[in-house]
């Protein structure tokens, strides 16, 4: 039996690009489950809550609350072309539409577990980031 390989970097590409496309878009873009409503990201194949195939593209809020957040400081953990972004903050979001999501932070700030927080997109060398900020409750 042949050896499992890694799906290939464009493999995944295609596979997530409904993501890329809707950050493109100032959207936020996730799968829903059409029988159960579950939402997941990062996609899977089937819905993990319930076993379905049947997946939709679904529009949700940027809107959450941090779950969790650290900042990166040396220049050796980021990639070159994030090296302009330190000190980098990067947030772990739960969502009002039901997905975890990581995302940056606003530059100067520093979050706290609990606070409410709500995205925005960013231009940034030719691609559309996801950030967050401090929101009302």
């Amino acid at each position: 039996m042949p050896e499992p390989t890694e799906p290939t970097a464009a493999a995944r590409r295609f596979e997530n690009a409904y993501f890329a496309d809707g950050l493109a878009q100032h959207r936020l873009v996730v799968k829903r489950c059409t029988a159960c409503e579950h939402a997941q990201f990062p996609a899977l194949p089937r819905c993990p809550a319930c076993g379905s195939w049947e997946l939709r593209d679904d529009e949700i809020r940027t809107s959450g609350d941090v779950y969790s957040w650290i900042r990166i400081n040396r220049e050796e953990l980021v990639t070159d072309d994030a090296a302009d972004l330190l000190p980098l903050v990067v947030v772990t979001v739960d969502l009002d539409d039901g997905v975890r999501l990581f995302g940056r932070y606003a530059p100067g700030g520093t979050p706290a577990i609990g606070e409410r927080v709500a995205g925005t997109f960013v231009e940034r060398r030719g691609a559309t980031d996801l950030v967050f900020e401090r929101a009302a409750r």
